[in-house]
């Protein structure tokens, strides 16, 4: 079996987010997660080193776990898109250029298995991922982004998972939230989908702030 990194001795040490997961798929998918972003960065091995403590991990079992296929059961994700199907198109987009970063994300489109209830599959991913992001665009809220909203907000409180406000191009200047979501801090794509905002976006996804 892959031997793990040494459990932290105090909070900001590394692989402390590791520690999040006590379920063995969840740290593959966190760890695969890491290996993406790293190898998009200027240099993927000091990213990993800084990531991840090597010098107690069995690299050569790791290689051989992390290649093998995943299936929808043990998958998490970096983000939940929370959209109205209006919008598709941009979150579809913005779902790409996330994905080109290393991140990956839970579109109903593509991860809900056919043949079972989909609110099923709503709440599993929900509880599977780092964060909620709300697209809000000029066709409103969607039937279920209410529900989707009141879950994420509820996370929130329970585990300090991020629930991110997102304007799309043509959202009105004060889309309607609610009172609870309006007060997190947005990403603002009304005057494009720009680089600047989409580097805000994944710090609030991953916690990292851009340099």
């Amino acid at each position: 079996m892959a031997r793990w990194p040494r459990e932290p001795q105090a909070e900001g040490t590394e692989c402390s987010e590791l520690y999040r997961f006590t379920d063995l798929a969840e740290r593959l998918s966190w760890l695969r997660r890491e290996v993406q972003r790293a190898l998009v960065s200027k240099d993927p091995v000091v990213t990993l080193r800084a990531r991840l403590d090597l010098e107690n991990i069995d690299l050569p079992r790791l290689l051989e776990v992390l290649g093998a296929p995943r299936t929808n059961e043990s998958e998490s994700f970096d983000a939940f898109l929370s959209h109205n199907k209006k919008d598709k198109p941009l979150v579809r987009r913005i779902a790409k250029r996330l994905e080109r970063r290393g991140l990956t994300s839970w579109l109903d489109e593509k991860n809900l298995r056919p043949g079972f209830p989909f609110q099923d599959g709503l709440e599993k991913a929900m509880r599977s991922t780092r964060a909620v992001v709300v697209f809000l665009g000029g066709h409103g809220l969607g039937k279920w982004q209410q529900a989707e909203i009141r879950v994420g907000m509820s996370l929130m409180m329970e585990r300090d998972q991020p629930v991110i406000p997102v304007f799309l191009p043509g959202a009105p200047e004060k889309p309607e939230v609610g009172l609870f979501l309006w007060e997190n801090t947005r990403v603002d794509f009304r005057k494009g989908i720009t680089e600047k905002e989409l580097a805000r976006l994944i710090w609030g996804i991953t916690g990292e702030k851009p340099l």
